[in-house]
């Protein structure tokens, strides 16, 4: 599977915990314990507003838990932090161990493959 990914341009160094989850949830027996239904993230640009407030993007998540659809909403300082906040606000009211858990470091890399375009 490692190199399949590879081949459609993805990078795995440094996402180990990342691969091995993904690899869980390819097998049969893997038991899911929520569903995210939807997800949306604006990430609008305010030149006026403070620059603190400047790059505060929102992400609306809708997730099915133990047959239960919930909606919520959150801001964070990225995408990623955003999504972080808004599935935290709902999955820690059922697993409370989530508050122990945090998001320290991520990386977002956008890999292209070549395109007629490129080759001109």
């Amino acid at each position: 599977m490692a190199r399949d990914l590879k081949e459609q341009f993805f990078r795995l160094d440094g996402a180990w915990a990342s691969f091995k989850l993904m690899s869980i949830r390819k097998r049969e027996d893997d038991l899911k314990p929520f569903h995210v239904l939807r997800c949306k993230i604006d990430d609008p640009v305010d030149f006026q507003a403070t620059e603190s407030l400047r790059s505060t993007t929102e992400a609306t998540v809708l997730i099915e838990i133990f047959g239960e659809e919930e909606l919520v909403a959150a801001s964070g300082q990225c995408p990623v932090h955003a999504v972080d906040n808004a599935m935290r606000n709902i999955l820690e009211k059922h697993h409370s161990q989530l508050t122990e858990v945090c998001l320290e470091a991520f990386d977002v890399r956008l890999l292209h493959g070549s395109t007629q375009d490129d080759d001109e």
